[in-house]
């Protein structure tokens, strides 16, 4: 024990620069003093299968090598590294795999040591392949992992091993180094303008359909003395492209507005900014190469032609010493862009608008939290994890809208690295590695630290090297796991699932082909779409399981489905949902390609959503019995897409989170426009007896542990009816079988079978939940809703909006995504007033739906100038 002492105090006077290799011998060069080995490194515990290999290497002659056994676990050790805690180090390293499978597969790890020298824990875990039955063969990759140690920790060694697994891996360069994080010296520079002076140096990107537009364009500049070539987007990576572009269309036409536009750049597509309508969008070195973009945006071959005259125009009016096409934000809209809160407010009014003043409101804000202290910004009640990627999404896109001096963008900036290096971002629990089922709170924080790491790492990768590389591997394999499932953790149908997860992980699928590639061509992808067609009836709303409110709807999914695979029945479920908005994390684009919506026909009839792998997997703890092939996601049967059409839905699993045990349950049933059979009280229905099910009792007692999966024991369907048979195994004590014979227009049977399995006295509930008045008799439930309707007015979103009288915020539009009026109060006294016209005497019911709020105020309603009843204060206890 006392010569381990001694080495870990020796050691401990060598840490001198973060920037140092703390891991002796990383190449694996130097040889020990027998010539036989390398210097520091060994077997662990003397084991074979291990050799100082010259067959392959990263760097240098010599790397590490070991040959797998089954059920062994074979690896390399280093010397002793002594730590510090309550430091940030980075373990870095090359590997190469041959055939590993097999349990772990190829791992690696840092021992934890105590000041004894024994071994107590470890960390820095990664898998590098092959486990399970993956067979992994990969070239040198290179892998990295963070570590942050406890006090008892003195010392660490590096482990490279095979797992339990075959095969051959190869380890070189292996580095732990401290991870000494440093302020920003300077903000990212802006070139203005396009270097249209210098003979090649820009291009116009324009298809055939731009050809007339591109050629009045390329006469103007060449007017001005500049010569500037037309190119076939086909022949343009804009991703290494050496020129500044200029490119004319949306993402219909053009590939490279398509690129700009799956990265958030770009918003121009068939919907915005409509008919006639055009953008003039400068983006300054937007992808990190040093390279400008004038987007000249339109819907139609109309509003293409509109915005290349005005540009033209510009070119006419440009002040004498500017830069050459220093084009401001120019916007032209007949249809405004679909909205979400998704992002921060004044940066939606600019984006979409052109609103200086929003800019401005902007500014002061982001200015206001670039100087909050500590203590606020990571306050515990603030959750900065779910919202952070609005404020990063927005600075990327608005960092060079002109309000901003070089100390204030600086000051910003690293306000912004602050968080991204947080435990709210980096370090959020949430987003750590593994291949289980995700939901809402990762998968926000996650594309936070995707937007977070796509900023760092194109404008400042010289100064945060290491952070980024480090930042961009935990993002693979976190997202790893999003693209190996179809769905998320929440088995609610609500904005956590499906305005949040699942819109988050189409977002980065977008950005990272290479990520997402096989999610797309698994039919994962196509998975996702098809459970969201299931889930909606024929109203446009989701079936109210879980945390489930009326504003969620997988808008955006379909929107976004049908943009990738251009599928017109993905169309015809978004604009099922008409003018009533949708929760969703997409803040701006539409995704709309003008596709003629197409109802889904094959979801007419009986329709099967199958299991998901992961989430099977993952996501539930008991399913006994239930296999993943028997098992299924959602059942429906469905009379056709009218409101009329009867829709019933049968929720095969539960488990997750935002989820209640309601396997084997009926969700929904409507038909003639009404909902009949549904849940009830979304946020209290824990157990089967608050859902359209059979409760059961056994000796007196319910089932503490439900199962969580149901399977399909059969389905048929003929001419105008179907059957299908569905189980929940060893429900508390006993097998329960759902029969459901489905004659639409004439009457649904449902049959539920229970078949005891352990001995007891059991009791059975069949509870049915229903709006309007219910009328239970011997073998037959009905349930009457009246036709009363209430005169008044109903004013919309917008007719409030344009009914605006006085206001004292600075920020109210109208967001057509949710068709409300959207108002902040900048200060305490701020108001908004809106009078409506009364046609004629009476009793009148005032309502008004809130839709969202932070920070809830006061209402106050008057009658001719007077003041109508008291007020009424939304605070309850003080607490919004």
């Amino acid at each position: 024990m006392t010569q381990r002492l001694f080495a870990l105090l020796l050691f401990l006077s060598f840490l001198v620069s973060a920037a140092e290799n703390l891991c002796p011998n990383p190449s694996m060069e130097d040889a020990a003093g027998d010539g036989v080995g390398p210097v520091g490194w060994a077997m662990e515990r003397g084991a074979p299968g291990g050799t100082w290999a010259t067959d392959q290497a990263h760097t240098g002659e010599r790397s590490l090598k070991v040959v797998g056994q089954a059920g062994a676990t074979l690896g390399w050790v280093s010397p002793v590294i002594p730590v510090e805690a309550g430091r940030q180090y980075v373990l870095a390293l090359w590997a190469r795999l041959q055939e590993v499978t097999g349990a772990n597969g190829a791992f690696v790890a840092l021992y934890h040591l105590d000041e004894k020298g024994e071994r107590i824990g470890q960390s820095g875990m990664i898998t590098l392949g092959g486990t399970g039955s993956i067979v992994a063969t990969t070239d040198w990759t290179e892998h990295l992992t963070v570590s942050q140690f406890p006090p008892e920790v003195k010392g660490v060694r590096v482990n490279l091993r095979l797992y339990g697994a075959t095969g051959t891996a190869w380890f070189d360069d292996v580095t732990l180094r401290v991870n000494a994080t440093r302020p920003l010296a300077a903000p990212r520079p802006l070139r203005r303008g396009l270097r249209c002076q210098e003979s090649g140096r820009v291009a116009i990107v324009a298809s055939a359909a731009g050809g007339v537009p591109a050629a009045a364009l390329q006469a103007a500049l060449r007017e001005r003395g500049w010569e500037v070539a037309i190119v076939d987007p086909a022949t343009v990576d804009p991703a290494t492209d050496p020129r500044d572009l200029i490119v004319l269309g949306n993402l219909i036409d053009n590939t490279v507005a398509d690129y700009l536009y799956r990265r958030s750049y770009a918003l121009e597509d068939a919907g915005y900014p409509g008919p006639g309508g055009y953008v003039l969008r400068p983006l300054i070195d937007p992808l990190g190469t040093g390279t400008n973009i004038l987007l000249v945006g339109s819907s139609d071959a109309a509003g293409l032609t509109a915005g290349v005259a005005a540009l033209i125009e510009r070119l006419g009016t440009a002040a004498a010493g500017a830069p050459p096409l220093d084009v401001p934000l120019t916007v032209q809209s007949t249809s405004p862009a679909r909205l979400s809160g998704w992002i921060e407010t004044g940066a939606v009014g600019y984006l979409t608008a052109g609103d200086m003043k929003a800019a401005a409101a902007y500014r002061e804000s982001m200015l206001k939290k670039a100087a909050l202290p500590d203590s606020q910004i990571f306050r515990a009640d603030y959750a900065l994890h779910l919202f952070f990627a609005r404020e990063m999404m927005a600075w990327d896109l608005m960092e060079s809208c002109g309000l901003f001096n070089d100390e204030e963008r600086l000051a910003i900036t690293q306000y912004l690295l602050k968080v991204a290096r947080s435990a709210e971002d980096f370090g959020y629990p949430g987003m750590r590695e593994g291949l289980y089922s995700r939901e809402n709170h990762g998968t926000r924080a996650a594309r936070a630290f995707y937007y977070a790491w796509r900023y760092f790492s194109k404008y400042h990768a010289e100064s945060l090297d290491l952070e980024v590389r480090l930042w961009r591997r935990k993002l693979a394999g976190f997202w790893a796991a999003c693209f190996a499932s179809s769905r998320s953790f929440e088995d609610s149908l609500s904005q956590h699932a499906l305005g949040g997860s699942l819109v988050n992980t189409l977002d980065i699928g977008f950005q990272e082909p290479e990520w997402s590639a096989e999610f797309f061509a698994s039919g994962r992808a196509r998975q996702m779409g098809e459970r969201c067609i299931a889930i909606c009836n024929n109203m446009g709303d989701t079936v109210l399981l879980g945390d489930t409110a009326a504003g969620d709807y997988p808008g955006s999914v379909f929107a976004m489905l049908g943009y990738h695979f251009r599928d017109p029945r993905y169309a015809f479920m978004l604009a099922k949902r008409g003018r009533r908005g949708f929760s969703t994390d997409e803040p701006l684009r539409q995704f709309d390609l003008g596709l003629a919506p197409e109802p889904p026909a094959d979801h007419v009839g009986l329709s099967i959503i199958p299991a998901d792998d992961l989430y099977f997997k993952t996501g539930i703890d008991r399913h006994p019995g239930v296999t993943l092939e028997e098992a299924f996601d959602k059942l429906t049967l469905r009379q056709g897409f009218s409101p009329d059409d009867e829709y019933l839905m049968l929720d095969g699993i539960a488990g997750g989170s935002h989820s209640y045990d309601d396997a084997n349950s009926i969700g929904e049933f409507s038909a003639n426009g009404r909902r009949w059979l549904c849940e009830i009280d979304v946020f209290n229905g824990p157990t089967m007896s608050f859902h359209n099910a059979v409760t059961v009792a056994r000796d007196g007692l319910g089932d503490p542990a439900v199962p969580q999966a149901a399977e399909v024991v059969t389905n048929a369907t003929g001419d105008g009816w179907a059957y299908s048979a569905t189980r929940l195994p060893q429900y508390n004590g006993v097998d329960w079988t759902r029969h459901l014979l489905w004659l639409p227009g004439r009457y649904t049977v449902v049959l539920d079978e229970l078949l005891a399995e352990t001995p007891g006295d059991y009791s059975f509930v069949l509870g049915w939940r229903s709006l309007g008045e219910p009328v239970l008799r011997p073998g037959l439930f009905e349930s009457a809703q009246d036709e009363r309707r209430r005169g008044g007015q109903v004013l919309t979103g917008e007719q409030l909006t344009a009914a605006v009288s006085a206001q004292s915020g600075k920020v109210l539009y109208h967001m057509a995504m949710y068709d409300a009026l959207f108002y902040r109060a900048d200060e305490v006294g701020d108001f908004v007033e809106m009078p409506i016209d009364i046609a004629a005497d009476g009793r009148y019911d005032i309502s008004l739906r809130t839709l969202s709020y932070s920070g809830r105020g006061m209402i106050q309603a008057s009658l001719d100038g007077q003041p109508l009843g008291p007020v009424i204060d939304q605070f309850a206890e003080g607490t919004p």
